[in-house]
């Protein structure tokens, strides 16, 4: 029987700012009654170094997630998607600007839509992180999200049937 420990941040909510004597005893008894029977395991261990104790009015975060009222997306991960999302939307129109001008040849395009796609990967996959969070907020963004989509489709058939020809 294999045992694996990854999961090893563990929050609790103080109501008053202060955790109840005998706290850490209680959380360990618990987390130990789910182990099955005869699992060889080491102990566990509360590392006092890392206990903190927030105050209900700060900011917690838990692996890179704001646990405050309901789980969120910091504002600096916000701020990426929107500025990255803002400069897809811009690139994309400029590329289709470039086509219809002939300032940018297909074979050119070709090549800077397919370094879009990995941004726009990129961008999307932030997004379904978010919405994993919290749906409203990963909500704001459906309108870049399906002009992205829309745009970066219809750049690429002109371009492939442009190369097919």
């Amino acid at each position: 029987c294999f045992y694996t420990r990854y999961s090893d941040n563990i929050m609790i909510s103080p109501v008053n700012g202060k955790l109840p004597s005998g706290i850490t005893e209680s959380v360990i008894n618990i987390i130990e009654s789910f182990i099955p029977d005869g699992a060889r395991i080491p102990p566990f261990k509360v590392n006092m170094n890392k206990v903190t104790v927030k105050k209900n009015t700060s900011r917690m975060r838990v692996l890179g997630i704001i646990a405050n009222k309901k789980p969120n997306i910091s504002s600096h991960r916000e701020a990426w998607i929107r500025s990255r999302l803002t400069h897809i939307k811009k690139d994309l129109d400029e590329l289709e600007e470039g086509l219809a001008s002939g300032r940018i040849s297909f074979e050119e395009a070709d090549a800077q839509l397919r370094i879009q796609k990995k941004k726009i990967n990129k961008a999307f996959g932030h997004l379904s992180y978010t919405m994993s969070i919290n749906k409203d907020k990963a909500d704001k963004y459906s309108a870049h999200r399906a002009s992205i989509k829309m745009k970066y489709s219809h750049l690429s058939n002109l371009i492939w049937r442009r190369a097919s020809c």
